[in-house]
């Protein structure tokens, strides 16, 4: 659009990204306006638009060519949305290694999502890249007895001890899509079973079958769960931090206890 003080470029681009490219026709300088709304994209698209939009954002100076004509322009306005805001950065990143590794494709949430969401986002994609991550709010874990006793089970309910719960083809809700994720294991490092005496010797008369036992952290430490088998995973399950701006720790992992 050109008018008797100069032109304007308008644009948009996948991944929430439209600008505004306003031309002088005489010597001053141009400007141009950037508005950055990830909000429905694919966060593929998300991550190079945000990559862009970061870029311009870092320049000095842009110089636009337009029929020959070039025209020095400045960020006389800038959006109000989160480019280059770090809790937007990392959720686009997680989400983007999901939807490359899962096939899934995400409509980029409304900002900001809950810091649950943020947290689980960034669990699948470490799970998917090999990682051992804590699990959010637990420290243990519920079975139901068959009520078949024996030495072994009745060991685990009295002493407690590591454990490792295996999934099958497991599957999370993000975002409003199903992440197939595959086989995880989850590892608990010391536990203990609450009233374990009591499941013994119902178990002892038999009738344990049906019972609920809890088992909890003797440490308060986290469950950490991976993917057994992974090319890139270690041999030993330490558990890694989520690492997310403005999200605290897991307590178990806490350096102070």
């Amino acid at each position: 659009m050109m008018g008797n003080l100069g032109g304007t470029l308008e644009f948009s681009a996948p991944g929430g990204v439209s600008m505004s490219w306003r031309l002088p026709k005489g010597a001053d300088e141009g400007s141009v306006r950037v508005d950055f709304e990830p909000e429905s994209h694919s966060a593929l698209d998300v991550r190079k638009a945000l990559g862009f939009v970061s870029t311009l954002h870092l320049a000095e100076k842009v110089l636009l060519v337009v029929d020959g004509q070039v025209s020095e322009l400045i960020f006389s306005e800038r959006s109000s949305s989160p480019v280059g805001d770090p809790e937007t950065a990392e959720l686009v990143e997680d989400l983007a290694v999901i939807e490359v590794k899962t096939g899934v494709a995400f409509a980029f949430p409304k900002f900001p999502p809950s810091v649950l969401d943020r947290v689980w986002a960034r669990i699948i994609r470490r799970i998917l890249e090999g990682g051992y991550v804590a699990l959010p709010n637990t420290d243990g874990f519920n079975v139901v007895l068959r009520g078949n006793g024996g030495e072994t089970i009745e060991r685990v309910l009295l002493e407690g001890g590591a454990m490792v719960i295996s999934s099958k083809e497991w599957a999370v809700e993000l975002f409003g899509e199903t992440v197939f994720v595959g086989d995880v294991a989850v590892y608990h490092g010391d536990v203990r079973a609450d009233k374990g005496q009591e499941h013994v010797e119902a178990l002892r008369v038999g009738a344990g079958a049906g019972r609920k036992v809890n088992f909890r952290s003797a440490s308060g430490f986290p469950g950490v769960i991976y993917m057994p088998g992974h090319p890139d995973g270690k041999e030993t399950v330490v558990p890694e931090s989520w690492g997310l701006t403005g999200v605290r720790e897991h307590v178990g992992l806490s350096p102070h206890r």
